[in-house]
């Protein structure tokens, strides 16, 4: 329920291969896939016995001097994170109710709206803290975009606010 964090995981590299042993899942489980985003670790294992899939989470984090560290959840949890691959939904699974219901839809919404949006173009206007902002350049990688306002002021809107912006009709 706690994180553990060691000194042998020095690198965020070392922990991922420390949580994709085979040894972790033991004789009943094998890992299918896995992939990082962010500080998320998601992977989808199947059950031996069964061919049943589960989907598993480990929140990675630094600890710095103490190395890197995790904590692992299951889709039974109902983790916060939401950022799953689609893909491992898809996965045959034993029917789910209570928790892992409802995440798995969060989790189909948030893929939904994140297709829905169209992505940032010069040109293009947006509105971020009840304001609008006209996209005119990116800003570099990650940095977000060099933006004017209705009064012709220039700005540059971080990544993350953009993230969060709604289009508006020019």
């Amino acid at each position: 329920m706690g994180w553990l964090f060691s000194p042998r995981w020095a690198t965020r590299a070392d922990l991922v291969q420390h949580l994709r042993r085979p040894e972790r899942f033991g004789d009943r489980l094998q890992l299918v896939r896995a992939c990082v985003t962010g500080s998320h670790h998601w992977y989808l294992v199947r059950e031996l016995a069964t061919g049943q899939h589960w989907i598993g989470l480990d929140l990675m984090q630094s600890g710095r001097a103490d190395g890197w560290g995790y904590k692992d959840l299951d889709e039974s949890a109902g983790p916060c994170a939401i950022d799953c691959p689609l893909a491992y939904l898809a996965a045959p699974h034993a029917e789910r109710d209570g928790y892992a219901a409802q995440w798995r839809e969060r989790v189909r919404a948030y893929h939904a709206t994140r297709k829905a949006k169209p992505a940032p173009a010069a040109g293009a206007w947006v509105r971020f803290g009840g304001r609008d902002y006209c996209l005119v350049r990116p800003a570099g990688p990650r940095k977000g975009w060099h933006v004017l306002d209705r009064q012709a002021c220039a700005w540059r809107l971080p990544a993350a606010y953009l993230a969060r912006a709604e289009p508006v009709p020019a």
